[in-house]
């Protein structure tokens, strides 16, 4: 995952964050409006119960709010307990209902709402609305998309019109989009905007179904619309700086992470915000500050665990940047990346037991994660288990064909094994996608030339050559092609500079002696082979 899928999950948890809150403002704070057909309820505890509703607000922290909201619970449970006529009994369960949504407690809010919607028995009524939009927010907030777009597409079919019915479209567009039916979503959100141009909330949504299909300046210009339309809303703000990271635009995406925490300064996400756009524009100092905040007003965010590891790592502190990712990893165990992050981490600890151990976790969330298996593949390699090198690289190779170092790798792979058609396939494979791959031209001239086609050998040599002229074993490798071709002066030119490279490289004195020898320079030959005894314990492979 990059910053900017980082950056993009940022915005995805804005866009949840606080909707509870905004769904609940707008539809339960006006509560079921039956307190007056009651006559059986104690009127002390339909007024404790029927205040559930002056708590629709995501701003009261959740200890504070269940501490207030208990004795209101306690006197809906009377109401309920008690019995009587149908309007005390639906009142009293929907407003412990709210109170139990209020409070995150979305199974009992939607057992209670449900027989709420019983004791009414059905029927247009005006309750049963309220009752349908509110238990379709609490499916919402569980992710039970089916339910959700069930019941709102219900109350939208009774208040298609109404003043509500922007609000009940962007929750309904909510709970498409999360059964990832995004046409339904955009058509959700773009009628509400139609009843209520002036809705900030659809805008923010709006743009995040545009984000999602890759159309990012569709994007921001509904965010540019919400900025304008609600700008002391802290999440607008934090939107629209998420696609500003999006597409490059740091400077602007830091100042509207700013202006969402000058307006609202314990929001997480913001200050986690800055901190994805800082770090992307290399400012490491400001970041580190700016996550440490984040984590300080939100210890759970997996996310900000995970950028503070990689702030860690970048500034040499590899022990602290693999506990951050521990962190990140026991926070959210759903995600890949911790895992590979943290194999990153071990690998740069020269563990690479420990790294193949934490790639191979990320690989069992998703087998398709294309850095993980690039990067356990070179662990194997490193490791001298090519197979299983040649194995991951191939898995890799099938996922983005044109992936250049899986090619390369596979074909070091492979040519560890002995594979040597199958590694020239693959180097030349590599060559096509990036003709200036140096590795691959190196390894593939080596191969040819051990499969006795010097004239293939030192063309690749020569390539090489043009793209760093001054690499020891390149030199030596068109030295020993040439010498294979009878082309004795210009192997002695390459020999001679390869050895003014690597003046410890045996072999290269030993292919000097025999083109010395060709050309009767005896007496140099002599002299090259007596050097290539001295140093033979330090002699190359000859690649």
């Amino acid at each position: 995952m990059t910053w900017r899928d980082d950056a993009a999950a940022v915005r995805d948890a804005t866009r949840w964050r606080g909707s509870l809150g905004r769904i609940l403002a707008a539809f339960a704070a006006a509560s079921l409006g039956l307190a007056g057909l009651s006559h059986a309820a104690d009127r002390e505890d339909r007024i404790l119960c029927g205040g559930v509703s002056d708590f629709a607000s995501a701003s009261t922290p959740r200890q504070v709010l269940a501490e207030r909201l208990q004795p209101a619970i306690e006197a809906c449970t009377r109401m309920v307990s008690d019995g009587g006529r149908a309007g005390d009994l639906s009142n009293g369960l929907g407003d412990r209902a709210l109170a139990y949504q209020l409070l995150g407690q979305y199974d009992h809010a939607i057992q209670d709402y449900s027989a709420a919607l019983k004791a009414l028995g059905g029927g247009d009524h005006e309750a049963a609305l309220v009752l349908l939009r509110n238990r379709g927010a609490a499916y919402l907030q569980m992710r039970d998309w089916p339910n959700a777009v069930a019941d709102l597409s219900e109350a939208l079919a009774r208040d298609h019109k109404g003043p509500g019915a922007d609000r009940i479209l962007v929750s309904l567009g909510a709970a498409y989009f999360g059964e990832g039916q995004r046409d339904k979503a955009l058509a959700s959100f773009t009628q509400a905007m139609t009843l209520n141009p002036a809705s900030a909330t659809a805008a923010v949504d709006r743009a995040a179904v545009y984000l999602n299909r890759g159309e990012e300046d569709l994007a921001l210009a509904d965010l540019d619309q919400a900025v304008r339309q609600a700008p002391g809303n802290a999440d607008v703000w934090v939107s629209r700086g998420a696609i500003l990271v999006r597409k490059g635009r740091l400077e602007e995406a830091v100042s509207d992470f700013s202006a969402a925490i000058q307006r609202r300064p314990g929001d997480a996400p913001a200050w986690l915000g800055r901190a994805f756009a800082e770090d992307a524009k290399q400012d490491h100092a400001a970041a580190e500050p700016d996550v440490r905040q984040a984590i300080k007003l939100d210890p759970a965010s997996a996310q900000a665990h995970q950028l503070l590891g990689q702030l860690l790592q970048a500034r040499g502190d590899r022990a602290g940047g693999s506990a951050e990712f521990g962190e990140a990893a026991r926070l959210d165990p759903a995600n890949p990346q911790p895992f590979k992050l943290s194999g990153d981490a071990a690998l740069a600890e020269g563990d690479r037991d420990e790294a193949i151990a934490q790639y191979s976790r990320a690989l069992a969330l998703d087998p398709k994660m294309l850095s993980a298996l690039n990067n356990r593949g070179v662990t194997y390699l490193g490791k001298g288990r090519s197979a299983a090198a040649e194995a991951d690289f191939t898995a890799a190779i099938a996922l983005a064909p044109g992936d250049v170092s899986a090619l390369v790798n596979r074909g070091l792979a492979r040519q560890d094994q002995g594979n040597a058609e199958g590694a020239i396939a693959d180097f030349s494979a590599a060559l096509q996608v990036g003709p200036g791959v140096l590795e691959a031209l190196r390894h593939r001239a080596f191969l040819e030339q051990q499969a006795g086609r010097s004239a293939a050998a030192r063309a690749d040599y020569d390539r090489a050559i043009t793209l760093d002229a001054h690499d020891a074993d390149t030199l030596r490798g068109r030295g020993v092609a040439e010498l294979s071709l009878k082309a004795y002066e210009a192997a002695i030119g390459d020999l001679t500079a390869a050895i003014a490279l690597n003046g410890k490289d045996a072999t290269a004195y030993r292919f000097r002696a025999d083109a010395y020898a060709a050309t009767n320079q005896n007496k140099l030959a002599l002299s090259d082979l007596d050097a290539a005894h001295r140093l033979a314990g330090d002699t190359p492979d000859g690649k």
